[in-house]
């Protein structure tokens, strides 16, 4: 380290926006940084991805560090997340991509089932959009996002126990919507 990161003044400069203060620890920790989130998505471009967007989220955050071991966690942990957010995106492509490759094998009578889920996709769809908010909410971020319910309660500011009803309430609205036929059809 060429500088001394805790001195007073240098941090007063960075919260204030100098950024000879911000290049410096640029400088300091950013092969570390790039190390760490490459040991877990074990792909150089990404990590250096990464590691510029945590950089730039702590230039936004400047204001709010208070010493630079808080800089550097804040810094470790955000790579960290992103990493971890990046290797979630990622399995859900590859779950993508295997169902493709799944229809794809199946020849004619896989397009006849794709074309039949898709339609039957497209009820739910429409069927999900009638939903009150919050069931729908939920149904969206559970079903077509696919997270997990403790991500779906972090995200919407609910408890999981709360994501669990909101999923078994908008299910239950949506078989009995299916029981009594299709949505824009008249009987």
């Amino acid at each position: 380290m060429s500088k001394n990161f805790n001195d007073p003044l240098f941090l007063a400069g960075f919260r204030d926006g100098d950024r000879e203060a911000f290049k410096e620890m640029y400088l300091d920790l950013y092969d570390g940084l790039l190390l760490f989130a490459y040991s877990i998505v074990r792909k150089e471009d990404v990590a250096k991805d990464i590691v510029a967007e945590g950089f730039l989220k702590l230039w936004e955050r400047r204001k709010h560090m208070s010493s630079f071991q808080h800089i550097r966690s804040f810094l470790f942990l955000t790579t960290r997340n992103a990493c971890l957010n990046h290797l979630r995106s990622e399995k859900r492509h590859e779950v993508s991509h295997a169902r493709i490759r799944y229809t794809l094998r199946e020849g004619e009578s896989g397009a006849e089932e794709a074309m039949i889920l898709a339609e039957l996709l497209k009820v739910i769809y429409l069927r999900a959009q009638q939903l009150p908010r919050q069931c729908r909410q939920v149904f969206h971020l559970l079903f077509v996002e696919g997270l997990e319910a403790w991500e779906v309660a972090e995200q919407l500011g609910l408890s999981v126990y709360t994501v669990y009803n909101h999923r078994a309430r908008a299910l239950e609205i949506l078989r009995d919507g299916f029981r009594r036929g299709r949505p824009g059809r008249s009987r």
